[in-house]
């Protein structure tokens, strides 16, 4: 028998709770995983233009908390998770983040040139050679988020936005860590001159925007809907300039538009290569300049039309994107057929006791990989959450039984099947496509050492 590992504190948990007795408003956030092909983003997304910057929580920001017990809840779910802190008034702070990469340090220093410098005050460096200085909300006034709007590559977070806070990790390998301590005498006010810049207006940009009608519906996750259906990789920087055109047209608040444009960067088709929040950011400041125009009606109950009735065009990410793929290959017949059974598998499920780790294993085609899809349906059905991570070179051939398992029918394993019935497959993968994405999280490469009881307990624990 194998003794069971001691219970390790969860710095993560331990770092949230610490920021949420000082004020500051956390919720989780992606992590970044450590494989054997390299770093990536913990959504299972392999093009993610945000990797272990985006929320887990359905409304990001917005679900921040200062409540332990909330707090709690989340780490114990997702131990991995990043730290999101709610910048603003929420957590009383602004951010000056300095991303070198965009010519951040140059820009730094000519804005310090121009301005003068910032007090010594709480700061971060992030991992990626960037820098996060931390500087007290003036708490009277709204601080709007901006984009290089102080200089090249100098971000500004305040009220609806967000920052990363360490102990989180970095795509680089390395973690988010305090330049200076962590108290609140090492957080300084913004200086006023600092604040009037923050809020300046530019001066091409026209008068501030009437706040929006309260008799006009809220229509800006169907123009989100909308502008995704008809994305493809080339057509989403002109998808995201319309999409921030239609959310100004509404008199939907920048800081509204900018959650909504970050969603959009994180979802849309990627391609080749990845279109980044930043992108999707400067796409809407640049349709803010410009006057709104009467809205384009959208009624409450529209939902956004497929650009054919024969062959819908369905937006779906991370795992089940890549299985859609891998079916419409089946379809095109680039993919050839292969046989494979289908036994009868029972669900053992009361074996499988809450709270224990349980590691299947037998020789290849006794049916390891079925029985386990099918606890899946029985532990989510039952409200279970359950981690299981399966060691393999595919993840296509374990979401692919996953789908049929969800729908109760063999034939979506049947390459044959499947190239007739295109219409049927596709409607499969839009109803679970959160279910399969939920599930692709727990495939991982399998290492290219030999794998022991002891290395797979070490390598499962990095994840």
């Amino acid at each position: 028998m194998i003794a069971a590992p001691k219970k390790v504190e969860n710095f993560r948990l331990s770092a949230a709770l610490n920021y949420a007795a000082m004020g500051w408003k956390v919720f989780p956030c992606h992590f970044v995983r450590t494989g054997a092909k390299g770093n990536a983003c913990s959504c299972g997304k392999s093009d993610c233009g945000s990797p272990g910057k985006h929320p887990i929580t359905a409304q990001g920001f917005k679900d921040s908390s200062s409540d332990p017990v909330k707090i709690a809840n989340w780490w114990n779910s997702h131990p991995s998770a990043n730290i999101g802190v709610a910048t603003g008034v929420e957590s009383g702070i602004v951010v000056l983040d300095i991303d070198p990469k965009n010519g951040g340090s140059e820009g730094y220093e000519e804005f310090c040139s121009t301005h003068g410098t910032l007090p010594d005050t709480c700061e971060v460096e992030t991992g990626g050679g960037g820098r996060h200085i931390i500087l007290g909300h003036p708490g009277d006034m709204r601080i709007p988020n901006s984009s290089e709007k102080l200089g090249k590559g100098l971000d500004v977070r305040g009220d609806g936005g967000y920052i990363i806070a360490p102990p989180s990790n970095h795509i680089s390998g390395k973690r988010y860590e305090f330049a200076y301590g962590i108290e609140h005498d090492n957080i300084v006010l913004a200086p006023d001159w600092f604040v009037a810049l923050v809020r300046e207006q530019p001066k091409e940009k026209p008068a501030a925007k009437p706040a929006r009608n309260v008799d006009r519906p809220d229509t800006s996750r169907l123009w989100l809907e909308k502008a995704l259906v008809s994305a493809t990789e080339g057509t989403r920087s002109e998808r995201a300039h319309w999409l921030a055109c239609q959310l100004r047209d509404n008199l939907v608040s920048e800081m509204d538009a900018e959650s909504i444009m970050r969603e959009y960067a994180r979802r849309v088709p990627a391609g080749q290569s990845a279109y980044t929040e930043r992108e999707a950011i400067a796409t809407m400041h640049s349709a803010y300049k410009r006057p709104a125009r009467d809205p384009v009606t959208f009624k409450s109950n529209e939902k956004p039309k497929p650009k054919s009735e024969s062959k819908p065009e369905i937006v779906i990410a991370g795992a089940a994107n890549e299985l859609r793929e891998h079916m419409g290959n089946i379809v095109s017949g680039k993919v050839a057929n292969v046989a494979f059974p289908w036994p009868l598998l029972t669900k053992l499920t009361a074996a499988l006791l809450p709270g224990s780790v349980t590691c299947v294993v037998g020789d290849p085609g006794v049916g390891k990989t079925f029985w386990t899809l099918q606890c899946l349906p029985y532990w989510i059905g039952n409200g279970a959450e359950s981690a299981v991570f399966f060691v393999e070179k595919d993840r296509k051939f374990h979401t692919m039984r996953m789908l049929a398992q969800l729908e109760g029918d063999g034939r979506f394993v049947d390459y044959d099947w499947i190239r007739g019935n295109a219409a049927a497959v596709e409607a499969a993968l839009a109803k679970h496509a959160a279910t399969i994405d939920y599930f692709g999280q727990f495939i991982h490469s399998a290492p290219e050492s030999r794998v022991t009881l002891d290395t797979l307990y070490l390598w499962i624990k990095e994840q």
